[in-house]
């Protein structure tokens, strides 16, 4: 949550909705949990794969906080970088049944469903390679 680049991805996101940062325990314990399901727990392979898409994730963020969503947000939450991380390594895949199967697990939907949600993830996510 605090390497200089989830800093900077993150206000880039905050900053292109001109809307605020903050700080949330409960999303921060979440993306914790993900990525250790994801045995990815090592600080060094989070910090190796985020540096390796942060093109990608820079996109791919704009598009799930702007296309996918009705409205705008309000706030975006540190760490909102590693959470497009976690789609993009799951998008990688390019199987729409995993991609589906992490979404039900991780992901509040809000308005959207499973489906719509990953078929829309794999479209952002091939338009964002």
């Amino acid at each position: 949550m605090n390497d200089n680049l989830v800093r900077e991805l993150d206000r880039n996101i905050s900053d292109h909705f001109d809307t605020s940062l903050t700080y949330n325990k409960e999303f921060a314990e979440s993306l914790a949990s993900i990525f250790k399901n994801m045995q990815l727990g090592n600080i060094d392979a989070i910090k190796s794969r985020l540096y390796g898409n942060r093109k990608i994730i820079s996109t791919l963020m704009k598009h799930i906080f702007g296309d996918m969503t009705e409205t705008q947000p309000t706030n975006v939450h540190r760490g909102s970088s590693l959470l497009i991380l976690f789609y993009i390594l799951i998008a990688e895949t390019c199987n729409i049944e995993i991609i589906k199967r992490h979404i039900r697990d991780y992901t509040n939907l809000e308005g959207l469903t499973v489906d719509e949600f990953a078929n829309d993830l794999l479209f952002y996510y091939k338009k964002s390679v």
